[in-house]
């Protein structure tokens, strides 16, 4: 069978694939020798472009509780 080399510290370890697979998953071994580069952000975020129409509605009469919320048209 193959042998898996996986990398921590400095250290290397030639195991098989399970074995590989659990030390990478659970104690911070890893498939590749090198350190992890920083990140670098490249794009900018873009801001939304919205046009809303907005309506204010009112209380009708003297319960502020009741709202007019205008009419609905049926056509037919």
């Amino acid at each position: 069978m193959a042998q898996r080399i996986v990398y921590k510290d400095g250290k290397e370890f030639a195991c098989g694939l399970t074995q590989a697979t659990k030390l990478v998953a659970n104690e911070g071994w890893s498939w590749t020798d090198s350190e992890p580069k920083a990140v670098k952000k490249t794009a900018k975020p873009k801001k939304a472009k919205v046009e809303v129409e907005a309506v204010e509605l009112k209380p009708v009469g003297d319960d502020s509780k009741v709202i007019d919320l205008g009419e609905i048209n049926e056509e037919k």
